[in-house]
């Protein structure tokens, strides 16, 4: 009965969620409240040229300014500089009243960002500050991760309808991991994949995009300028490829996080010293990050215009997968799945971690998604850090390991109830993990039977109608197309089948509605950018 119920809510579909009307491409900065605020601030944020700014109004009440006061001076900034912006929360919500006072300037008023959502709100409640609102579930209670999925979504949709019951026209939920953006999706939130810091940007992004594509939502993506415990931890030109990334991949809102600090008292987190430095009571200095983020809003967005968006992707693969949240946290030490331990990562959840080293010619490896993993060297801890100075990619010679290129051909990660009218004319399918709906495997079927090639995680497989499937590799026609069932994506038996798929190892490339977008490695931190329009691709 239990099942029954849950598979029920699980076809029961997707919160409605907004009118999906594209906008034009804004590009912003997560902007520390400091109140009064700072006049070289202000005219910083006009020089380099941004059109978006969000911001927290509280964070620890008995520390900062009153939140009325940091709203209304916040509200009062983006008025004069024209800036469109949203609330921003991490453990703490903003108030209702707040959130009415924004909703009361109209149009420019984006919604309310909820920063890290499962992150601090699910899978790692040991890192919830003690008044921090309500989690999303309480995952000692999870029965199981179909349970775990759907308790999970509920909990979205009850935070999201909370903040648009206050008026607010969206919820943004940014994604520490590539984890869980699907979910936030399905319950009418906007999705907003971390990109740059400690992650393979291309790869992240991937995820992002299938879940708008999924749900028909609106794409905004985070280029998160922490590393570990450095700010900023990546230099000006990796910052700016990612950038370019988000732009040329088509999401509609970019914006920089890490461009001071967030956490901090609402009214008292000081200055965007990542973006600039202030000389005096008037006058202020760009950085290095500033100068390029000025170049890009002022210069290169208007010499480059893009008229077309992530709506009119055409992938060349697609990754089919339950949401289980294993993104290779094992390695790091966290052996549990939602958040419990009463949930383990195995070989049926961690499968697409190696699937990942092939898509992305061996640059993600197979122990992780992140590099909080062992394999790769971290930045050193400090307790003088962040309180009496702060790191930077200059100051940690461990920032300068991280890279941002990552070569990757059209891929996007759907979820297990994805349907047919999205995966059709996808030449490659990847069927991967602990579940899937009885819907998506027929879809899943038809779109073989219509020439796809699937290649099929093989217990997976064997569960939905393949029991011909034992071990190894083995290959099933169907229709126009096969399935390649298996039990390792690496393995040479495999790869031969879908080799053909990779692309180049000094490209990340995508289709759209009548181009395709390279970016070709330059070096590891930058790329050169080449649109070709259909029919004259090389």
């Amino acid at each position: 009965m239990v099942l029954a119920c849950l598979a029920a809510a699980m076809l029961a579909g997707p919160v409605p969620g907004q009118a999906a009307k594209p906008a034009a491409f804004t590009v912003g900065i997560e902007l520390p409240s400091q109140v009064p605020v700072p006049k070289p601030v202000e005219n910083a944020l006009r020089d380099m040229g941004i059109g978006y700014a969000g911001f927290y109004v509280s964070n620890a009440p008995e520390w900062e300014a009153p939140e009325a006061e940091t709203t209304a001076a916040m509200l009062a900034l983006c008025e004069r500089l024209g800036l469109r912006f949203t609330l921003d929360c991490h453990h703490r919500n903003p108030g209702p009243d707040s959130v009415r006072a924004a909703a009361g300037l109209g149009g420019a008023f984006e919604g309310v960002l909820v920063d890290e959502l499962t992150h601090i709100r699910l899978l790692y409640p040991e890192f919830r500050p003690p008044d921090g609102d309500a989690m999303l579930a309480d995952p000692a209670g999870f029965r199981g991760l179909l349970d775990a999925y759907g308790q999970t979504e509920a909990g979205l949709a009850r935070l999201n309808q909370h903040f648009t019951d206050l008026g607010a026209p969206r919820v943004v939920a940014t994604e520490v991991w590539p984890s869980l953006l699907h979910a936030d999706a399905r319950a009418g939130m906007t999705p907003c994949p971390k990109i740059c810091k400690e992650f393979y940007s291309p790869v992240s992004l991937a995820v992002g995009l299938g879940a708008a594509l999924e749900y028909g939502r609106d794409l905004w993506v985070d280029v998160d300028m922490w590393y570990f415990t450095a700010v900023p931890g990546h230099p000006a030109e990796e910052v700016r490829a990612n950038l370019e990334l988000a732009y040329w991949l088509g999401a509609d809102v970019v914006y920089l996080e890490g461009s001071g600090y967030n956490l901090f008292p609402g009214g008292k987190q000081g200055f965007p010293f990542s973006l600039m430095a202030q000389i005096d009571s008037e006058r202020y200095q760009l950085t290095p990050h500033g100068e390029m983020l000025k170049e890009f809003c002022t210069r290169y967005l208007p010499a480059h215009p893009r008229s077309w968006t992530f709506r009119d992707l055409q992938p060349s693969m697609a990754i089919v997968r339950f949401d289980d949240t294993d993104v290779g946290q094992k390695t790091w030490g966290a052996d549990r799945l939602y958040g419990t331990p009463n949930l383990k990562p195995d070989r049926d959840t961690s499968a697409w971690l190696g699937l990942w080293n092939v898509l992305t010619w061996g640059k993600t490896g197979s122990d992780g998604l992140a590099w909080f993993k062992p394999s790769v060297p971290h930045p050193a801890e400090n307790p003088r850090y962040h309180t009496q100075v702060t790191p930077s990619y200059l100051t940690d010679p461990a920032c300068s390991e991280h890279r941002f290129f990552v070569p990757l051909n059209g891929a996007v990660v759907f979820d297990h109830l994805v349907s047919y009218d999205r995966l059709k004319g996808i030449p490659l399918l990847f069927l991967t993990g602990k579940h899937v709906s009885p819907e998506t495997m027929a879809a899943v079927r038809r779109c073989v039977a219509e020439g796809a090639l699937c290649v099929a995680w093989g217990p997976l497989a064997a569960a939905n109608g393949f029991p011909e499937w034992t071990q190894g590799v083995r290959v099933v026609r169907h229709g126009r197309g096969r399935f390649v069932l298996t039990d390792d994506f690496g393995s040479d038996d495999t790869t031969r089948h879908y080799r053909q798929f990779l692309g180049r190892s000094d490209e990340i490339r995508y289709r759209f509605t009548g181009r395709t977008v390279v970016l070709k490695r330059t070096t590891d931190n930058t790329v050169a950018i080449r649109v070709t329009e259909t029919g004259a691709e090389r």
